[in-house]
């Protein structure tokens, strides 16, 4: 159990990390080789005093009611494989600032999700399953694009808003 802020820091491809911790998390400095998979049981996921960056894939979870993931806001986010984010409930909202693409793993959001790559396209694996109860809103630069549905994806997206200054594309919304 941490009830202050959480730095980690693993090395090469293999350099993976679970927390999974019984409040919040609030990462300070952290930088995984490999695979993140972190869990707040009762608070939330921010990163608000440290830049995080991920070599491979990255899972962020609040398993609280309304507990809010907020990365790369205030302090950078960069992960280099794909993105899961899970929430729950209706005011459970997740906001991602990655500093490269992103590409959604399974996800699933309670409430709002604001989503934006920096310097990449924000797209989905070809068997992700991606849930927003609330409004998914997706940011790219005008270089980029956004690309939702393809595979056997699946999206249940309620209300979808794109801030883009080239074409976009979305496919399968409901």
């Amino acid at each position: 159990v941490c009830s202050s802020d959480l730095g980690l820091t693993t090395f090469g491809v293999d350099g993976d990390a679970t927390v999974r911790n019984q409040s919040a998390i609030n990462f300070k400095t952290t930088s995984v080789g490999g695979d993140l998979d972190a869990t707040a049981v009762t608070g939330n996921i921010t990163n608000t005093t440290g830049t995080v960056t991920v070599g491979g894939m990255a899972q962020f979870t609040t398993e609280t009611v309304d507990a809010d993931i907020t990365l790369g806001s205030g302090m950078s986010l960069s992960v280099a494989g794909d993105l899961g984010l899970t929430t729950f409930g209706p005011m459970g909202n997740a906001t991602i600032k990655n500093q490269s693409a992103i590409n959604f793993k399974t996800t699933s959001v309670g409430g709002d999700l604001d989503a934006t790559a920096v310097t990449g396209n924000i797209t989905d694996r070809l068997d992700a399953s991606i849930q927003i109860t609330g409004l998914a809103t997706l940011n790219v630069q005008s270089a980029n694009d956004i690309i939702l549905g393809d595979g056997t994806a699946i999206l249940d997206l309620n209300r979808v808003t794109i801030t883009k200054e080239s074409e976009k594309e979305a496919k399968n919304v409901s």
